[in-house]
């Protein structure tokens, strides 16, 4: 697809959607970053929906590569494609093709065995996250990952209820207060998403979970750095495990509780003072009493009784972003396959190098808090 010539009737179909609108809370962009499947496009767009909507927020949801490698110039893309969109895009958040993965493999392979054990015990096994595919098979498809994806999406921007005080708040424009909550600062756009429970389509009538346990899962999940359990760690695969600290927090509750404000009473005993000083941003960056967020929605999310989500800007991208860069630089350093990008009339050496720059400071700026 390209991107320029294909402009003007793509912001064009945009431009009639945005007209049928009540209110334009903001745009996603669904997109990758090793390149050939958006990266390029999808920050072209970005810039291109800031232009012409300067007042609408944008966030990208961007899937990162394959650690073994999609494209020989996977390094390079996400590198440039990065710098692009922290330059126009007001929050991201990332998706590891290597994480979901290994969720829908790791569920996948065993879904008869869980659903026999859950018909004999009345419960699931599988509170630990996994997918939510009910394919009984070893293969994992686009179809798979897509799913697993749209699940946790919808997880946090299906409507839902901000509490604030113990009293739960209508926004009218979600998208914006997310940003507000989530991104306090331009240099921390950054935002990682896991959920508990994730399990097997077939299971969910014989699951059977509380709020306390979700919450203590979730918890832990977040002290770990980890983003589903059972020892699969999605940010720090292949090098040594390092604790993170975050800078916000968003949980999102759907489900009915079972007592009165029992989310506040939870959310104040499992993410409360204690956890916000051992394990968050001493530093403000907005005028918030509390860096931990809740939302709150009654009905039931494909069909689970209970659910939670969690959306946190933190450090745990920081040290795969250090790993890409590492190999990215020394691809450089031997100037291999720099040719690809200089044939392109608009494309300098300096790009490269400015992105270098860029991700340096993202770096430093995330290992400071």
């Amino acid at each position: 697809m390209n991107a320029p010539k294909s402009r003007e009737k793509v912001m064009d179909i945009v431009r009639r959607e945005a007209e049928r609108c009540d209110r334009l809370g903001g745009f996603l962009i669904c997109m990758s970053l090793a390149g050939g499947t958006g990266s390029g496009a999808g920050s072209y767009y970005t810039e291109a929906l800031r232009d012409t909507y300067e007042k609408s927020s944008i966030i990208n949801n961007c899937i990162w590569p394959f650690s073994t490698g999609e494209v020989t110039l996977q390094n390079y893309n996400f590198l440039l494609t990065l710098n692009k969109l922290y330059e126009h895009s007001d929050a991201l958040i990332l998706l590891e093709n290597d994480s979901l993965q290994k969720i829908c493999k790791q569920f996948s392979l065993g879904g008869a065995q869980h659903n026999n054990k859950s018909k004999l015990s009345g419960s699931s096994s599988a509170l630990n996250e996994a997918a939510n595919i009910h394919h009984q098979r070893s293969e994992i498809t686009f179809d798979d990952l897509n799913e697993l994806v749209a699940h946790k999406l919808l997880s946090i921007f299906q409507p839902s209820e901000k509490s604030l005080f113990s009293q739960r708040m209508l926004i009218s424009n979600q998208i914006n207060q997310l940003i507000v909550d989530m991104c306090p600062n331009v240099d921390y756009k950054l935002l990682s998403l896991s959920n508990v429970p994730l399990v097997n389509k077939n299971s969910i009538e014989f699951s059977s979970y509380k709020w306390e346990g979700l919450y203590r899962h979730a918890r832990q999940l977040l002290i770990n750095g980890e983003l589903i359990d059972e020892g699969v760690n999605c940010w720090t695969s292949g090098a040594s495990t390092r604790t993170s600290k975050s800078l916000a927090l968003a949980l999102f509750a759907r489900g009915l509780p079972t007592q009165a404000h029992e989310h506040d009473i939870l959310k104040n005993s499992y993410f409360g003072a204690k956890y916000q000083q051992e394990h968050m941003c001493n530093r403000k960056f907005s005028f918030a009493s509390d860096n931990v967020h809740l939302w709150q929605n009654c009905h039931l999310l494909n069909k689970y009784e209970k659910s939670l989500a969690l959306l946190n800007n933190s450090q745990a991208p920081i040290f795969k972003i250090e790993t890409l860069v590492a190999k990215a630089w020394n691809m450089y350093s031997h100037k291999s396959y720099i040719h690809q990008y200089l044939r392109y009339e608009l494309f300098e050496e300096n790009d490269f190098l400015n992105s270098f720059i860029f991700a340096e400071q993202l770096i430093k700026n995330y290992l400071s808090i």
